[in-house]
């Protein structure tokens, strides 16, 4: 039976860091938590330790979103990785669950969550046609393995997941997730720092879309993909779920 293994990046994320930590806690199919402290400067190490569920990595330099992932990656003993955000509100055992069964059982390499938009028809165009950039996925520890170094870099690594995954057709599922949500950069840190953060993830996105899909074949390739699987709950933009 493959093991899984939680890892939750963080920075500055006292305030909401336990939620995710105690939902992982309470799935039967995660094997060990870690949560990884990207040079947080609050609270964060310390209630991550506190809580006594996880092994908490305290990196002293900030290295970015996917920098402090991959260091956590190095500690885990897992075959299937499942990342969650530190950021979370909403989120359910379910969700995790859902999210974790389709890689961990074999019917594709990796799930993705569909956050909750509110309402049905923006839930629907999401789902249907944008890219999924959801931190919360579960992979197969080896696609993390073979993806190119230069992607992990910053906010550019789902983007980058979800583009290895296209271009070599390895099956993609997603899961929406109800009531699943993320606290605003803005209102964790302020209209400033919100800003600037949230402006380095755009600026991220577009150089990973940029490496990834750098020739017309490749574009091509990505652009036809149709291996992705949805998994229940469905979205009706009419009716709702």
């Amino acid at each position: 039976m493959l093991r899984v293994s939680a890892i939750i990046p963080a920075y500055n994320e006292e305030n909401t860091i336990l939620g995710s930590i105690d939902i992982a806690s309470k799935s039967e199919l995660i094997d060990e938590i870690i949560v990884v402290s990207d040079g947080s400067t609050d609270k964060t190490v310390e209630i991550s330790k506190n809580c006594g569920k996880c092994q908490v990595i305290d990196l002293k330099k900030n290295v970015g979103k996917a920098g402090a992932m991959s260091q956590a990656v190095k500690n885990t003993t897992g075959d299937v990785i499942m990342f969650i955000d530190a950021d979370l509100h909403g989120l359910t055992i379910e969700h995790i669950n859902n999210i974790i069964k389709p890689v961990k059982f074999g019917e594709v390499d990796m799930c993705i969550a569909v956050r909750d938009k509110s309402t049905p028809k923006n839930n629907y165009i999401v789902r249907r046609y944008l890219t999924h950039i959801a931190g919360e996925r579960a992979i197969k520890k080896d696609i993390w393995e073979k993806l190119p170094q230069k992607y992990k870099n910053g906010y550019m690594i789902e983007t980058a997941l979800n583009g290895y995954c296209r271009l070599h057709n390895l099956p993609i599922g997603d899961v929406f997730c109800p009531g699943l949500g993320i606290v605003r950069k803005e209102d964790k840190w302020g209209q400033s720092a919100g800003f600037w953060s949230r402006r380095k993830l755009h600026w991220d996105l577009v150089k990973a879309h940029a490496f990834l899909y750098a020739s017309p074949f490749r574009w091509y390739r990505a652009f036809t993909y149709n291996n992705i699987k949805r998994y229940k709950p469905w979205i009706d933009p009419t009716r709702g779920m």
